[in-house]
């Protein structure tokens, strides 16, 4: 969460410093070119790592796995382990951190068409104000279990992000005030459609007019107004609102609404590691826990925006992109149930003799 922070306040920084053409052109480079610095800070940083005491002192007990990829995935009692922690934690988990991280800020800016700057600053408002829900979430697992814990996240995503998002584009949705707005700008052009366009169901290289308008409204938001029509045939025509800057009271509404969808991801991300450290031995914890913890956030949680966007272009519903991520989570949460919790218990025999601390 404080990478994506990081990441946003380095967008910000950009595009309030360059104009849109600049930074639509080469300014967004900026950032993946700064993040050469982050790669050779954690380089400096995992080469001073430590393995863990109980690592450690299952080496010197020669205890460690000769083949820990054998031992994690062909002992079935294990394997069964590695596919519960998949779609009963990790899956979930990853499309909950995507969902309310990643496609809010998606959402904001692209079906309901916020201003980006205004998206990205409402966005790491919520971050700054939900981030210490990861350690209250995580030390409350300590003293009630870790699997309570994402089991609620996971039913609470699976109820909320329909109401959530529902609310966030009504607060956007301004098809209702043009009547009330002033008109501060007005601008007509002519182009050539460079792809199909579903509105005016119309093929790629047809000429349209279009009318821009910077509307003023009297709540102090503003947005801008685009009207397409094709030349030839005039009648075809589609209004639509874009660039959206909204009111102070809006906005809170909006950063309100992402910070719940954030404490939602702490919820679910808060115990995450712990609980896969207790729920696999020592000697091959590592490799156990890393395939369920990739494939559930690389996967189903990076197909997020790949499936929302995909669903909303065939429905041309701004909602239908929560369908993947509610389903996920409800499906978490009912094979979630069957996760075993081993909050401090000892790990099986494999452990070494001392108690952790």
């Amino acid at each position: 969460t404080l990478g994506l922070l990081l990441s946003i306040l380095v967008i910000i920084v950009c595009q309030t410093t360059m104009s849109k053409t600049q930074f639509e052109t080469d300014g967004w480079r900026i950032p993946f070119l700064l993040s050469i610095v982050l790669v050779v800070f954690s380089i400096v940083v995992r080469r001073k790592l430590q393995e863990s005491p109980l690592f450690q002192e299952m080496k010197r007990e020669g205890k460690s796995s000769t083949s820990p990829w054998r031992d994690s995935f062909a002992d079935k009692s294990n394997l069964k382990l590695v596919v519960i922690a998949l779609l009963g934690a990790t899956m979930g988990q990853g499309v909950v951190w995507y969902t309310g991280q990643f496609y809010s800020l998606y959402f904001l800016q692209t079906e309901m068409k916020v201003d980006k700057i205004q998206a990205n600053i409402i966005v790491s408002v919520a971050l700054v104000l939900a981030t210490p829900f990861f350690i209250f979430f995580g030390s409350w697992s300590d003293r009630v279990g870790r699997k309570k814990i994402m089991l609620a996240g996971f039913a609470c995503a699976a109820i909320l992000f329909f109401p959530v998002f529902s609310t966030m584009f009504h607060v956007g949705d301004y098809t209702h005030k043009p009547a009330d707005s002033t008109t501060l700008k007005q601008d007509w052009k002519e182009s050539t459609l460079k792809e199909d366009d579903a509105k005016l169901g119309v093929k790629k290289n047809t000429r349209i007019r279009e009318k821009i308008e910077i509307l003023s409204f009297q709540d102090g938001t503003t947005a801008t107004k685009s009207t397409k029509a094709v030349v030839a045939t005039p009648q075809i025509q589609s209004t639509s609102l874009s660039d959206k800057k909204l009111s102070g009271s809006e906005a809170a509404t909006v950063v309100a609404l992402v910070f719940l969808l954030v404490v939602l991801v702490t919820m679910v991300y808060g115990p995450i590691a712990a609980f896969l450290v207790e729920l696999f031995p020592t000697k091959i914890r590592y490799s156990s826990m890393s395939l369920p913890y990739h494939i559930g956030n690389g996967v189903f949680g990076g197909l997020v925006p790949l499936i929302g966007a995909t669903a909303v272009a065939f429905s041309h519903n701004p909602l239908s992109g929560l369908i993947y991520p509610v389903t996920i989570a409800a499906l978490c949460f009912i094979i979630g149930l069957w996760l075993p919790d081993k909050r401090n218990v000892k790990l099986r025999d494999q452990e070494p003799s001392a108690e952790p601390s």
